[in-house]
């Protein structure tokens, strides 16, 4: 996620879900619950294009996710979803969180394409 926020020297655009920025990655599941080769914190390491969340299957019916907290009042300009190896959702929602804590859909239903 980025956000155009004015930084010290110029305004740029600012990657939210740095880990160094103290965000946050959270998953439904991870691919044999092995948190260094798979959690959600690798889907936020843009330096190793290799690295991904991976995730165990789901039982029929049920939904996975992904959460980033970024512990701070943000305002995303942009969303980028990237599937790996032709894994990719039938359907995807983007929410986000308002102060109340309510969650709020941004994007209804998605519809990924495969690359």
């Amino acid at each position: 996620m980025t956000d155009n926020t004015d930084t010290k020297e110029t305004a740029d655009t600012v990657l939210l879900s740095d880990p160094s920025t103290g965000t946050i990655a959270r998953a439904s599941s991870i691919l044999q619950k092995n948190s260094k080769l798979y959690g959600p914190l690798n889907a936020l390491d843009l330096e190793n294009g290799q690295s991904c969340w991976n995730s165990d299957a789901c039982p029929d019916g049920q939904s996975q996710y992904f959460l980033l907290e970024f512990g701070r009042s943000v305002i995303p300009t942009t969303v980028k979803i990237e599937f790996q190896a032709g894994f990719i959702a039938e359907t995807c929602n983007v929410q986000l969180q308002t102060k109340d804590d309510t969650w709020m859909n941004v994007v209804d239903e998605l519809e990924p394409q495969d690359n």
